[in-house]
């Protein structure tokens, strides 16, 4: 029983699926025994016009049946076919028996062929009873190749010549497979349709499917689509190695997505295996085909202030690989630890920011906005520009331009000071789970700027923050659950909160910590733990000029009191009078006196 499987389809047709598709909403038939070229598209160079099945989809390629609006009486001047005994559950096929001629007369249709168009599908061979099943009056010819078939095919839709010999003036339906042309270009359904565009059809399709395509005729999006498959193991055991050979494959025949991701696969992958010559390679081709994606992450590849801090918080799980390789990409560059062939250049990632602006791609405004911030690629620092560009991108709703909006109003940069702009832009950014955002959030609660004073929305949003791993609301929080501002007070909440944010490298929460184990808050008191973390806090740059001065008073009272270290007076002197070079005023005291002085 051949049948559609799609479930959403309102007619099941059981006898009538001769092609590939279901004629009712374009899914891929269960049954593929018969490959009969009987396709309704008028697209479609197997196409049989008829009104009766406007809206429906072609049998061979699944493509949408358009008709359109012509003042003959019959479309391609067909003339109509005596009435049939054919049941009423078959597709009406308009034709004249004398539109058959027999390649035995040695009358042979004209061919009228147009190299610039592609068919949708080739033509198979046809034997008697597939013709009979077409419903076409008239002996069977002997039909021994596609091009015959075609042939025969031309005449029965009325592609013949003028008197004058010239070509007819019907244009020939487009998709005409060629030497020149291999692939079939895609094409887009009317929209309301089950599945509006190729990619959503190919989406829907099972891997065998796909197979199936790629058996029949060369496809950059079936290609693309498994791919994908295997990269994701969606329906099929995941294989990165078959994912990349496909995209390669897609790639090599233009398609600009395949590109764009193979060029990111050069970067994102491991440091042994990263390769940006051939990433640039890639990308280039997809961002000469206008991919915004791909001239985005071109220009990235040129910037040379891409390491100077954190630019990206909320790049998409997709592309997270890409940003962590970018990231080492830019490192070996930096500190010339691997030459990877290609030169960082502020002005090419102007000119590709630039390029993607143009079809305003968010994330390039984003990237153009820092260029005029930092004067990189540009004559000098345009605060005011590159306030716009972060508008732009903040506008389309990308949470790092509206982070940016945020510290520009709150430091009144390029514009004037505005708390409740910046509140507003930052939760705009907040609720995309930006991690600064929600931090600079829980402070302006916490502090009030901006906004009415609230605890508790406060610590809210440091915890929304500290559990995406940001080390500073990690700190925060612990120092809510210790003090109980927001929150009942919890050491022992406090302590495990400060410890990651200590281990992380935090220095006030080294000293915090080191306080909570000399106190014995949270955790059983342990000077010597307590010694160690105060250490820490304390001994940050050349000669501890970064260290925290009330670590460092800390420490000298370790040594001055022999608490988990040994007594060492001269120790308890270096430290204090670091701590008083920042100006701390007890370190200042325990300077002067006697034992001190001496």
């Amino acid at each position: 029983m051949k049948c559609c499987p799609n479930p959403d389809c309102t007619e099941h047709r059981k006898e009538n699926s001769r092609g590939k598709f279901c004629l009712e909403c374009g899914q891929m038939l269960a049954d593929l025994q018969l490959a009969v070229p009987h396709c309704q598209n008028v697209e479609c160079p197997n196409a049989r016009p008829s009104a009766e099945l406007k809206g429906r989809f072609c049998q061979e390629c699944g493509e949408r049946i358009v008709i359109p609006s012509t003042s003959r009486s019959e479309p391609y001047g067909v003339k109509p076919a005596p009435t049939s005994s054919k049941s009423s559950a078959d597709i009406t096929v308009r034709t004249s028996a004398s539109a058959l001629t027999d390649s035995s007369s040695g009358n042979e249709a004209p061919r009228w062929t147009d190299a610039a168009q592609t068919p949708c599908n080739p033509v198979r061979e046809m034997s008697k009873a597939a013709w009979d099943n077409c419903g076409i009056l008239g002996e069977a010819p002997t039909l021994t190749g596609s091009e015959d078939v075609l042939a025969r095919l031309d005449t029965l839709l009325g592609l013949v010549p003028t008197p004058s010999g010239e070509p007819p003036t019907t244009p020939r339906p487009t998709g005409m497979k060629t030497e020149e042309s291999k692939i079939k270009p895609n094409t887009t359904d009317i929209p309301g349709s089950p599945m509006e565009n190729k990619e959503d059809r190919y989406v829907a399709m099972s891997v065998e499917e796909l197979k199936g395509i790629l058996r029949k005729r060369d496809d950059t999006e079936a290609l693309y689509t498994l791919a994908m498959r295997y990269t994701e193991g969606l329906s099929v055991e995941q294989n990165t190695a078959e994912a990349f050979n496909l995209l390669e494959k897609a790639a090599q025949r233009g398609s600009a997505k395949a590109q764009r991701e193979l060029g990111s696969r050069f970067v994102s992958t491991t440091d042994e295996e990263r390769n940006v010559k051939e990433a640039v390679k890639w990308l280039a081709k997809a961002a000469e085909q206008d991919d915004s994606e791909a001239q985005f992450k071109l220009a990235l590849l040129y910037w040379t202030q891409f390491g100077n801090r954190s630019h990206f918080h909320s790049a998409g799980d997709s592309d997270q690989l890409f940003f962590k390789g970018l990231k080492r990409y830019h490192i070996d560059q930096l500190t010339g630890r691997h030459d990877h062939g290609i030169k960082l250049n502020d002005a090419e990632t102007v000119r590709w920011a630039q390029k993607a602006t143009e079809k305003d791609y968010p994330r390039a405004w984003l990237l153009l906005g820092y260029c005029h911030e930092y004067g990189a690629g540009i004559t000098q620092e345009d605060a005011l520009k590159a306030l716009d560009c972060f508008r732009r991108a903040a506008d389309q709703g990308d949470p790092d331009a509206q982070y940016q909006l945020a510290c520009y109003y709150s430091s009144a940069i390029g514009v004037a000071e505005d708390r409740g702009q910046a509140v507003a832009w930052a939760e705009k950014s907040a609720i995309q789970n930006h991690v600064a955002a929600q931090r600079f959030l829980g402070m302006a609660y916490r502090e009030g700027n901006g906004v009415e004073q609230d605890y508790e929305k406060a610590v809210e949003w440091f915890k929304k923050s500290a559990e995406q791993r940001d080390v500073r609301s990690m700190y925060l929080l612990g120092i809510s659950f210790h003090q109980g501002i927001g929150m009942d007070q919890d050491h022992s909440q406090a302590f495990e909160w400060i410890r990651r944010a200590a281990r992380q490298e935090d220095p006030e929460a080294q000293l915090a910590l080191g306080t909570l184990y000399q106190n014995g808050e949270g955790v059983q008191k342990n000077v010597s733990e307590g010694a160690k973390w105060y250490l820490k806090a304390s001994d940050r740059g050349s000669d501890g000029h970064l260290g925290l001065a009330e670590a460092q008073y800390k420490l000298g009272c370790c040594y001055y009191a022999a608490e988990g270290v040994f007594y060492d007076i001269d120790a308890a002197k270096l430290w204090f009078s670091r701590a008083a070079d920042k100006g701390h005023t007890l370190a200042k005291k325990a300077l002067v006196t006697k034992k001190f002085q001496k």
